[in-house]
């Protein structure tokens, strides 16, 4: 029987508030098989854990984090209880008790100052690290990430992959190579490119056991949730 990775989608968000310290520790503790989560640039180009481009739906703030320097998040963290992490600190809580899947979010940065930022960072970092999966919607980024990802495979495991809603962006990932390719779930089966097609096929978001059964018998290797307490 194939192995069925869960994966946290970003941390135990059904649990605690998305994209935090504590949605990542719970989804460890959970035991889930890797943690994804989304990466912003701020202002003056930190990475940060934010799936919006605007504060107003998760901290209540109308401001983007393009507009925000580290400092003033900081001094935002301190006025709320719902915390906005960098990679750094999460890097720091997770190591190697799980893998990491990095969702890159575009704004108004360029994407080689993005993915520039993320590679100086992981490079940088001295302790070990279970696995990084690196990807995005775009498939600009993604080609920037498997152009430099040379740099990190002798210091941390690394992947990539592709993140598609539309069938129509399949074929142009599927080009260029990625390891893993997540797609939402109601695109599975995936039978126009079963030749082609990576090991691991990731489906996402799927929050119930019975929709994750389908999902495999369709060819998922791994179920992206928002609940993963209800797989353990």
């Amino acid at each position: 029987m194939k192995k069925i990775s869960l994966i946290a989608h970003r941390g135990a968000s059904s649990l605690a508030p998305e994209n935090t310290l504590a949605a990542f520790q719970m989804a460890i503790d959970l035991k889930a098989d890797a943690i994804e989560l989304d990466l912003r640039l701020t202002k003056d180009l930190h990475l940060v854990a934010l799936h919006d481009a605007s504060l107003k739906r998760t901290r209540g703030i109308a401001k983007t984090i393009h507009q925000l320097t580290l400092k003033e998040i900081r001094a935002l963290n301190l006025e709320t209880a719902i915390q906005i992490p960098t990679l750094q600190e999460i890097l720091e809580l997770v190591g190697t008790k799980t893998r990491l899947m990095l969702e890159i979010k575009q704004g108004v940065h360029p994407p080689q100052v993005i993915v520039d930022v993320l590679f100086n960072i992981l490079t940088h970092f001295p302790s070990p690290i279970a696995g990084l999966v690196i990807g995005s919607f775009s498939i600009g980024v993604v080609k920037l990430i498997k152009r430099n990802e040379g740099k990190l495979t002798c210091i941390h495991p690394i992947k990539t992959v592709g993140i598609v809603e539309r069938a129509s962006c399949i074929a142009p990932f599927l080009k260029i190579g990625v390891d893993i390719l997540a797609a939402w779930h109601p695109l599975l089966p995936l039978e126009a490119h079963a030749r082609v097609l990576p090991q691991e096929i990731w489906v996402f978001t799927v929050d119930e056991k019975r929709l994750a059964e389908k999902m495999i018998l369709n060819g998922a290797t791994g179920i992206i949730t928002n609940n993963i307490k209800i797989f353990n």
